[in-house]
């Protein structure tokens, strides 16, 4: 089995217990990583620090920790960080998720399967506290061509679960930076350039959520940054303008008409899975 870099970027209002759970997880995999690459996206907390330290010391040949003097965001943060990555598939993890012992393992065995694949993930499961009580899922469809039809109404990989490989994303552009659409946007160029996508219907990864992520989604500046990306589509033709109308409708009444905890009634209600 391929070796493997794992990509993960950090700043400030991380929380350091669950950045270490988050990185454990990853070490403790049935495939484990031959290099972790962490971003430090400007100034962060001493217990964050004293906690990357510490598995810098632990494991001195496998991480790269790199830093960037000011806060850029996610989509700069992790292109500068896979630049760093010594090798060409590189599995995606953030600070506060928590991934499955054989979630390489698993991707890498479908990989194998179809290797005409550039990006592979899973699904996901949700939870607030404890992540062996999930309250959703997030499910992604499969096979290539509906992860290209989902992707003109909706984001079709669950980003954290992603094992992609740098050379096609490289070629591709590069993570960019549109907050809160890095990936989504990264996925629709690499679907306008021919690479190819594929999902397993396997639990990846547990991610934490609160209210505040339902807050995040909503307002005017968040449909500004949506808007960005349904231009962006429209203009590469992945999408018709019929269905640039359609998204940019139900967006509009979603981030900016509903307040946050109905929002979070409707996430859970209609784009999960309850548990």
């Amino acid at each position: 089995m391929e070796q493997y870099s794992v990509l993960m970027s950090v700043y400030y209002n991380d929380n350091a217990q669950w950045f270490a759970e988050a990185t454990k997880s990853m070490l403790n995999q049935t495939v484990p990583p031959s290099d972790f690459v962490i971003v430090c996206d400007g100034r962060i907390s001493q217990d964050l620090e004293q906690a990357i330290q510490s598995f810098q010391q632990q494991y001195p040949e496998l991480f790269q920790i790199v830093r960037n003097e000011k806060n850029q965001g996610l989509g700069l943060a992790l292109q500068c960080g896979l630049g760093y990555c010594k090798f060409d598939w590189v599995a995606r993890m953030d600070s506060d998720d928590i991934s499955v012992p054989n979630r390489v393992e698993m991707l890498f065995a479908e990989l194998e399967r179809n290797p005409e694949t550039n990006v592979i993930g899973g699904q996901i499961a949700e939870f607030v506290e404890d992540c062996s009580r999930p309250i959703g899922k997030r499910r992604v469809p499969l096979r290539h061509d509906e992860i290209a039809a989902m992707a003109k109404k909706r984001n079709p990989m669950n980003h954290v679960t992603v094992l992609l490989q740098k050379s096609a994303v490289m070629e591709a552009g590069n993570y960019l930076p549109l907050e809160k659409f890095e990936d989504y946007y990264l996925w629709a160029r690499m679907l306008k350039a021919g690479f190819r996508f594929r999902n397993i219907d396997e639990i990846c990864v547990y991610v934490r959520v609160n209210l505040q992520m339902y807050g995040r989604r909503g307002g005017i500046s968040y449909f500004l940054q949506t808007k960005k990306l349904e231009d962006f589509l429209l203009q590469t033709n992945i999408i018709s303008r019929k269905q640039w109308i359609q998204n940019l409708m139900v967006r509009f009444s979603g981030t900016v008409c509903v307040p946050s905890g109905l929002r979070k009634r409707i996430y859970q209600s209609f784009l999960r899975e309850r548990e």
